[in-house]
């Protein structure tokens, strides 16, 4: 039989890296860990009760049991620690897979990694706010030149937040762009709906973005035209499906990552 595939792959198990390899695994998703230390990983398997979770004794190993893309998250001490499992997992990874640093790096250690896997075709997703405010505001900020070289300085910008809009508003108010970036966040609508009724009743789902796009896209012409209106004809579908099922169509629901990615 197949080995089973899973979601995440864990690097640093911890107590902290236990915990939080269980906690995804009682949400439903399947976790695959790692340590240089043999008994954290029989610790996982042993706290575990092997349901749905896997210890590993490589991160070669680890790696061939994730599903495509892979995610692999790193709860590891900060400074030379992450750079070396970042260099182990880096022959194993392809671009398109995520690495997420869950420890407490110095940011300009982040700044440097993310330079460095750029070079390689790979990118960081650092998930840190106040990037987007001016360095004369908050120390993390980025230079005007390279938040400039991230979002330029005349090309529009589709922002897709999980909060309120105008707080990105307010944090680059000052930035040259700003005029041009379009933020989507939450605007307090929605209440007894579906998951995915929710994104699209505060414009936020995919359907709703990708029509973002094509206005702010001219040279997509005709054909821009044509696609907005099939994505029209999805939310319509998608209102009459909820209202007669109660729940999001199979292909919401019922859609997963491929293995190449799409």
């Amino acid at each position: 039989m197949a080995e089973p595939k899973y979601e995440m792959g864990m690097i640093g198990l911890g107590v902290m890296g236990r915990n939080f390899a269980l906690n995804i695994r009682d949400h439903g998703f399947g976790v695959t860990g790692y340590d240089r230390e043999a008994e954290k990983v029989a610790a996982l398997q042993s706290e575990s009760g092997g349901e749905n979770i896997r210890g590993a004794d490589t991160p070669a190993a680890m790696v061939s049991l994730l599903r495509k893309p892979c995610a692999v998250m790193l709860l590891v001490p900060a400074g030379p620690p992450v750079d070396a499992v970042i260099q182990a997992l880096l022959p194993l990874l392809e671009p398109g897979d995520l690495i997420v640093d869950g420890g407490n790096s110095y940011f300009k250690d982040t700044d440097l990694r993310q330079k460095t896997l750029a070079e390689r075709g790979f990118s960081i997703n650092v998930v840190d706010l106040m990037k987007l405010q001016p360095q004369s505001e908050h120390p993390h900020g980025l230079s005007d030149v390279d938040f400039d070289e991230l979002f330029t300085m005349d090309k529009p910008v589709i922002f897709a937040f999980h909060a309120y809009p105008w707080l990105i508003h307010r944090l680059t108010y000052r930035r040259h762009n700003h005029d041009n970036i379009l933020v989507r966040g939450y605007k307090e609508e929605g209440t007894i709906t579906t998951a995915f009724d929710m994104t699209v009743l505060n414009d936020l789902d995919r359907f709703h973005l990708v029509m973002d796009a094509i206005d702010r896209l001219p040279q997509t012409g005709d054909r821009g035209v044509y696609l907005k209106q099939q994505l029209k004809d999805k939310l319509v579908e998608h209102k009459q499906y909820i209202d007669t099922y109660g729940e999001d169509m199979p292909e919401i629901r019922n859609w997963k990552w491929s293995q190449n990615g799409t």
